[in-house]
């Protein structure tokens, strides 16, 4: 999300300000995203504010030992339906979540520093006798996206599942992607760097095979947000299923631990 020099200016002084007067205990650099070492604290059901122009279905925030916090959500989409593209913050205090719609034309393309493609070599399995909705080929796209506290992307996981919904009914996968992007250097002058990406686990089908799941992930991290001795980590995650009606359910998540996480935020937008 975008916001004009003036109000950049403004939110960056605000929080140079809040890190002069406020001290919250972060975790340790090392080991900080890994979640064996890990537990969780409370997990927390947040509720819409006024004035948010997303409602999402649930919205959790999970606490962790580490004081880190994951926070994640869930939707759907429908072939006829315009993309989804807002921009979401939480207070943890209030328990709540405040989103916003941004503008798909707004959306920046950009070129990943890293892609994984893996397509369907093996046979297509026979259709079965169920009512297809939507017969043809679709391709679902879920990112996730982290925001610094004016709106700047720092690092971004881009998910995307092609599948084919057959004459009976049935679908089968023919390709998914996952790309990473990370900000070298960010419009104030820090640097992101791309730890791992990739799929999580193999292509699966549901029982009958009239949808089909992908996982992604990406995982980020920056030595310069604030103290150099110190890091700050993104990671993300997202999953989709493409139904045989032509349209997708997906989950995300998105992880911020580490020095100042509590200053990022973020975009999701699926298409």
């Amino acid at each position: 999300m975008k916001k004009s020099k003036g109000m950049q200016l403004g939110a960056l002084l605000a929080a140079m300000l809040l890190l002069s007067m406020v001290f919250v205990p972060v975790a340790s650099a090392q080991g900080a995203n890994d979640n064996k070492d890990k537990k969780i604290l409370e997990i927390i059901r947040l509720q819409p504010e006024a004035g948010s122009e997303v409602i999402l279905d649930s919205f959790e925030a999970i606490l962790w030992s580490d004081d880190s916090v994951t926070v994640q959500s869930s939707g759907q989409k429908h072939a006829e339906t315009p993309s989804l593209y807002f921009h979401w913050e939480i207070n943890l205090s209030k328990k709540t979540y405040k989103t916003t719609k941004l503008a798909v034309s707004d959306l920046i393309k950009r070129t990943p520093i890293n892609t994984k493609i893996e397509k369907n070599k093996g046979k297509l399995t026979p259709d079965a006798v169920v009512v297809a909705v939507t017969p043809g080929t679709y391709t679902a796209t879920v990112q996730v996206v982290t925001d610094d506290l004016v709106g700047e992307d720092l690092a971004e996981t881009t998910h995307k599942l092609n599948w084919t919904v057959n004459a009976g009914g049935t679908v089968n996968w023919n390709w998914r992607s996952v790309s990473a992007w990370a900000a070298n250097p960010s419009s104030f002058g820090t640097h992101w760097f791309v730890d791992t990406y990739g799929f999580v686990g193999s292509v699966t089908y549901s029982p009958d095979q009239t949808s089909v799941f992908s996982e992604a992930q990406g995982k980020y991290y920056n030595w310069d947000f604030g103290d150099d001795n110190q890091a700050t980590y993104a990671d993300h995650w997202s999953k989709i299923q493409g139904r045989n009606d032509g349209g997708f359910n997906y989950w995300w998540g998105a992880t911020h631990s580490g020095e100042y996480w509590w200053l990022l935020d973020g975009d999701v937008y699926a298409s």
